[in-house]
């Protein structure tokens, strides 16, 4: 009889109501990027209020938010990144901390 070694993939989906965040004023095609604890993300698609890592593709990160249509609170998220923040300073910095 053989045995075959099950890999279980288990998403971490973490929901959140109370997590700080920023919209930082993008470098480059205008527009704006998202920061949390640190890390960065960008909208994929205009219609939809998801933003993923921007190191989605050169570090493989699958980390991913969504965020409500008023843009005030985080309603779900994939936080768990593969690589350390990156370090982005700017003075068009604005927050949903009041």
């Amino acid at each position: 009889m053989r045995q075959y070694a099950v890999k279980a993939t288990v998403k971490l989906i973490l929901f959140f109501t109370d997590i700080p965040f920023q919209f930082v004023e993008a470098t480059r095609g205008g527009g704006y990027v998202l920061k949390i604890q640190g890390y960065t993300f960008f909208k994929m698609n205009k219609n939809a209020n998801y933003w993923y890592c921007s190191q989605r593709v050169y570090k493989k990160c699958r980390a991913k938010v969504r965020i409500n249509s008023s843009y005030t609170e985080i309603i779900v998220g994939y936080l768990e990144h593969t690589h350390p923040p990156r370090v982005i300073h700017s003075p068009n910095e604005f927050s949903n901390k009041r």
